[in-house]
């Protein structure tokens, strides 16, 4: 009944919100500790589940791109420290390896940056690659695998990727001190439980630092639809995640599972906030949200000197709530949190905790389904006010450092 309660106010809060199409001042992102979120969206071809927004690989129109991103970076003038710079999409490595280089040093010359990733197919990761991300101290990758079962991917359009690859990838990137990870989608066409716990034995026997099992989900904007529950795909990673487990990983979150010397940062920290660049592209920084216009409009904004996008202002419990969904993920919630949040957040902990879904200050297996199935839901109800359906997609991440 919770589950249902909750999903619920989760789809009306979100039918409620309106965005403004405005241009933004961006010194009104004023935060401490931040991170960077760039997002390319080009891809060789369209996959029928994603609901990221992305656009077919073009030459010409992805020159245009980096120029407009480049100058984006100029126009906005962050400063400070960032903790991070993730580079998702679409799939990033269709840039050149010294297009990505570019785009960091025009980055630093603006900001000092701890850590960064960057996300993308596999067989664009070749050797040569990966030397020259290195070069520009590039420190993780991930790769989108989705699956090793042939007819799952042929039925989303999904191009295969063989384990030698993957284990090459690994190689090569540990030769250079960078961590891997690698998503599977849990809920593909024709991908049952046992070719899931398949796909993580064989993921955890080639070297990898993180797995990723990530639900397939029927978001807006995705051509492909589910075709089983929300719970079911819930089960299937309960059961991989033991088997991964079982492999020496430990669990990061609801979804993640990283080797024990991957440090990821403390589960007492907050979420921290970020700053998008490029089309689509989410920031969060306290009560505000922005999200860039698709491809088309943000190269003309840009082109015209301008930064565009559609920004919303929260009301002063957001960031309570988001901090609390955030611990939540995290499968932990202490009592030294809970006693800097408000009212209302600490009488929907004692809730869950009456339902058994807390049991001190872990989040229970019955705790585990709440989370995944609520945070589903979100994925699924996002609202993304821009005019390309494309665009409407996930608002969330995975930052894994």
């Amino acid at each position: 009944m919770i589950s249902r309660t909750a999903n619920r106010m989760v789809s009306n809060s979100f039918s409620s919100l309106e965005y403004e199409y405005c241009e933004i001042n961006w010194d009104d992102f004023v935060t401490t500790e931040i991170g960077i979120y760039i997002h390319v969206p080009f891809c060789p071809r369209l996959c029928t589940f994603c609901p990221f927004h992305r656009v077919l690989y073009n030459r010409e129109l992805k020159d245009r791109y980096v120029k407009a991103l480049i100058r984006e970076i100029e126009l906005r003038e962050l400063q400070g420290e960032v903790e991070w710079v993730y580079i998702g999409g679409g799939t990033p490595n269709l840039l050149e390896a010294e297009e990505i280089g570019a785009i960091l040093d025009k980055l630093r010359e603006y900001v000092r940056i701890e850590d960064i990733a960057i996300e993308g197919k596999p067989r664009y990761f070749t050797r040569e690659y990966l030397e020259v991300l290195n070069r520009y101290d590039v420190s993780k990758l991930s790769m989108g695998v989705e699956s090793l079962k042939e007819e799952s991917l042929d039925s989303v359009e999904r191009d295969e990727t063989g384990i030698s690859l993957i284990e090459q990838i690994v190689n090569d990137a540990h030769n250079h001190d960078m961590v891997v990870n690698a998503d599977l989608m849990v809920g593909l066409p024709m991908q049952y439980s046992g070719d899931v716990i398949s796909d993580v034995t064989t993921l955890s026997e080639v070297g990898l630092d993180q797995i990723s099992t990530y639900p397939f989900t029927k978001a807006p904007g995705a051509k492909h639809r589910r075709r089983t529950t929300s719970k079911h795909i819930f089960e299937m990673i309960e059961k991989a995640a033991d088997t991964i487990e079982e492999a020496g990983y430990v669990r990061e979150n609801i979804w993640v599972f990283s080797k024990p010397s991957l440090a990821k940062k403390s589960l007492t920290e907050d979420p921290i906030e970020y700053i998008g660049y490029g089309p689509s592209a989410f920031s969060v920084a306290g009560n505000l949200q922005v999200v860039n216009p698709h491809i088309e409009n943000y190269l003309d904004s840009i082109s015209h000197e301008k930064t565009m996008g559609f920004k919303i202002t929260f009301d002063e419990g957001f960031n309570a709530w988001r901090k609390f969904a955030h611990r939540l993920y995290d499968l932990r919630v202490s009592e030294d949190f809970l006693s800097t949040m408000p009212r209302n957040i600490r009488w929907v902990l004692k809730l869950l905790r009456l339902m058994g879904y807390i049991k001190g200050d872990k989040v229970t297996r019955k705790g585990r389904y709440f989370i995944h199935d609520l945070t589903t839901t979100v994925i699924e109800k996002l609202p993304f006010p821009l005019g390309n359906p494309v665009s409407r997609g996930v608002a969330c991440m995975n930052i894994f450092f």
